[in-house]
C-alpha cells in the first residue's frame, strides 16, 4: 500500500456562457442559460437564470454551484428537484385598468387573459410590471449586454470563465465585430470596471483588447 497521501484533482473551470444549453446529468435538455447574476464588480457570480422549454414558462434562478461543465453544455446535478424547487427569476403583475382605460376586464382576472392582454397593445392604465428576485445588492446581466471600453464600444458579453470552488470570474468573454470580421475577446477580469446603466465597462482601449483575441 502506498504511504502517498491522495490529493484530489482541482474542477476545472467552468464556462457560463449565455444562451448554453442546460441538461441533466443523463443528458435530458431542460433549458438555456438566459442570463446571470453578479456582484456589481463581476468578480462573483452567484445564479444563472434558466429558461425550461416550452412557451410562456418563466425562467429559474440556479446556483452556480449545482451546476457542472459538460461537453459544450451545462449539466444540473440537482435535475431531479428541476424546476419546482428553483425560485422564479421574475414574477409579472398585470395592472388592473384604472377610470381613464377605455377597456374593462372581468374581476377576479383570469391568468390567461392578462397574458393574452400583455402580448397586445396596452390599453391606457393596463400594463406588466416585472418583479425579480434577484439578490439583494447584486446585477443580473442579460443576454446582449454592450460593453464599452475607454474610447467607444466594442462588443457584447457572451459569458464567463468561473472557478466552481469559489464562483469567483477570472475571465470574460466577449464577441465584437460584425459577420464577417467577428472576434472573440478572452478579458481578465482585472480590466472589468463595473456594470453602469446596462454596459460592461472596460478599462482598456479598443487596440489593447486586441491582445486578448482568441479567434
Amino acid at each position: 500500500m502506498s504511504d502517498t497521501p491522495h490529493t484530489q484533482e482541482p474542477e476545472p473551470e467552468l464556462w457560463l456562457r449565455i444562451g448554453a444549453t442546460v441538461r441533466s446529468p443523463d443528458g435530458r435538455r431542460l433549458g438555456k442559460v438566459v442570463a446571470v447574476v453578479a456582484s456589481p464588480t463581476l468578480a462573483r457570480l452567484t445564479h444563472v437564470s434558466v429558461e425550461p422549454p416550452g412557451n410562456l414558462v418563466p425562467p429559474r434562478l440556479v446556483p452556480v454551484s449545482d451546476l457542472q461543465a459538460g461537453e459544450d453544455t451545462l449539466v444540473l446535478t440537482r435535475a431531479e428537484a428541476w424546476p419546482e424547487a428553483y425560485e422564479h427569476t421574475y414574477d409579472l403583475e398585470y395592472l388592473p385598468p384604472d377610470e381613464r382605460s377605455r377597456v374593462s376586464l372581468p374581476i377576479p382576472y383570469e391568468p390567461d387573459e392578462l397574458l393574452v392582454l400583455g402580448m397586445l397593445d396596452e390599453p391606457e392604465g393596463v400594463g406588466p410590471v416585472l418583479h425579480d428576485h434577484v439578490p439583494e445588492g447584486e446585477e443580473p446581466i442579460m443576454a446582449g449586454t454592450p460593453v464599452r471600453a475607454r474610447d467607444g464600444a466594442i462588443g457584447h458579453l457572451a459569458g464567463f470563465l468561473v472557478d466552481p470552488t469559489s464562483d469567483r470570474v477570472s475571465h470574460v468573454l466577449l464577441r465584437h465585430g460584425h459577420l464577417w470580421g467577428r472576434r472573440t475577446v478572452l478579458l481578465p477580469i482585472e480590466l472589468v470596471q463595473a456594470v453602469d446603466a446596462g454596459e460592461l465597462l472596460v478599462d482598456a482601449t479598443r487596440d489593447q483588447l486586441d491582445h486578448y483575441v482568441v479567434r
